[in-house]
């Protein structure tokens, strides 16, 4: 009659459970000084949210967008719409305001009215 092996010598240790990694939080995000709510006036509110290393925009009425930096501070392109975004500072670099430049020419202009933590 055989024995048994002794208890976890028959199989590998399993490795230990890791915690997996928080999504980044709008704190700790490079794009986080953006995130919010903008009062696009007519046009409605615009959101503006980060997920991983990306900044995303919506407007009422439309679909979410993906904004891609340019090489100018401040400055984006919306994704696959081609608007022009650019966010505004004031002087303590605190992000207030946004403008948005659409293909055709029009210009939407929103203030920051509420940041999103």
């Amino acid at each position: 009659m055989s024995s048994l092996p002794q208890a976890g010598s028959a199989f590998p240790v399993p490795a230990p459970k890791t915690e997996p990694t928080p999504a980044p939080t709008v704190t700790d995000g490079k794009f986080a000084a953006f995130v919010g709510s903008y009062d696009g006036g007519q046009m409605g509110v615009l959101v503006v949210t980060q997920e991983d290393e990306k900044l995303f925009a919506l407007a009422p009425g439309s679909e979410r967008v993906e904004l891609v930096p340019e090489t100018t501070a401040d400055s984006f392109i919306a994704q696959p719409v081609g608007s022009a975004v650019r966010f505004e500072r004031e002087a303590t670099n605190k992000v207030t305001g946004i403008i948005v430049t659409l293909p055709n020419g029009r210009v939407i202009k929103g203030r920051k009215t509420q940041s999103q933590n």
